[in-house]
């Protein structure tokens, strides 16, 4: 697994950094703005090490992708956590407020690895991860779910196209959250921004 974190987690990184760097110069989709989103770094527990971290910069790959997020820059976010001396796991209210009032964060996705791990001898690769979607404005619940993907699952005739890695079956099942997202986001767009308010800031 120490491959997986060095090399791929590298280059993950870098694809990420593209990707918000690209959508930072694309204009607001359709007639609304695009949605700011700060993830926390999810919580590690899995027997995997580093599972919370590759978790983490996949949702912000796929986040980065949507036609209606733009994820915030994860060094942003720790710099916010850090001056108000709060860990990943104990974000609340005020911290949201802060993400909100300093880097004009719309939501914020928190969450766990519970599972993650690469193909071994029968056993398929997995993953599980469950996220919290937050409105930084009034620290409301937007949506919570789960997703598990299973190696095995999505293999084809004779394993081909099986996916066999960790970081595979963890890319699919983020891809899958952030569409679980942006279906409840649309659904749900005046307990996260006020129209008014957006409004008035576009004259």
């Amino acid at each position: 697994m120490k491959r997986l974190t060095t090399k791929r987690l590298t280059v993950m990184l870098l694809a990420a950094a593209l990707l918000l760097a690209a959508c930072a110069s694309l204009p607001p989709s359709g007639p609304g703005m695009r949605l700011k989103v700060a993830v926390i770094p999810l919580r590690n527990a899995s027997n995997t090490p580093d599972a919370g971290t590759i978790a983490t910069y996949l949702l912000i790959d796929e986040l980065a992708r949507s036609d209606i997020f733009e994820p915030v820059e994860p060094g942003q976010v720790r710099e916010v956590l850090i001056s108000e001396h709060t860990v990943a796991q104990e974000v609340g209210p005020e911290v949201l407020r802060v993400l909100r009032d300093r880097l004009g964060v719309d939501l914020v996705v928190m969450g766990v690895v519970d599972g993650l791990q690469d193909e071994k001898g029968l056993g398929p690769a997995r993953s599980s991860l469950a996220v919290t979607l937050l409105a930084t404005r009034g620290a409301s619940l937007v949506w919570a779910g789960e997703d598990q993907v299973s190696g095995e699952r999505t293999g084809h005739v004779f394993g081909l196209g099986r996916l066999r890695t960790a970081d595979q079956v963890a890319g699919q099942a983020a891809a899958s959250l952030v569409r679980q997202m942006e279906e409840v986001t649309i659904a749900r767009k005046d307990l996260i921004i006020d129209e008014k308010a957006s409004q008035a800031a576009r004259r």
